[in-house]
């Protein structure tokens, strides 16, 4: 199984993407319904309180299939992409 980390990098960029088109999905309903989209973002990442996201464009159902802590994973990677020298996840492990 030499494509084992290869595979898992794989699901991981799919994931990603995928929390991308959530994120930009909920961010679109937030502005429609007149709302700031960084507070109600903010509120639900640190209280887990689906009541700051709209049910508009099925928003809300989308972003509660991810884990909360996955999510702000995601975010905090692509922020820091480019802005460290080294932001390659696997040096860690």
């Amino acid at each position: 199984m030499e494509h084992k980390q290869e595979d898992v990098s794989l699901f991981e960029d799919k994931s990603n993407l995928d929390i991308h088109k959530t994120l930009a999905t909920v961010y679109q309903a937030l502005i429609e319904k007149g709302y700031d989209p960084y507070v109600q973002l903010v509120g639900y990442l640190t209280s887990g309180d689906p009541a700051y996201l709209p049910k508009l464009n099925n928003a809300r159902t989308l972003m509660c299939h991810y884990d909360r802590e996955e999510i702000i994973d995601v975010l905090l990677h692509s922020y820091l992409k480019g802005k460290t020298p080294s932001m390659d996840r696997t040096a860690d492990q």
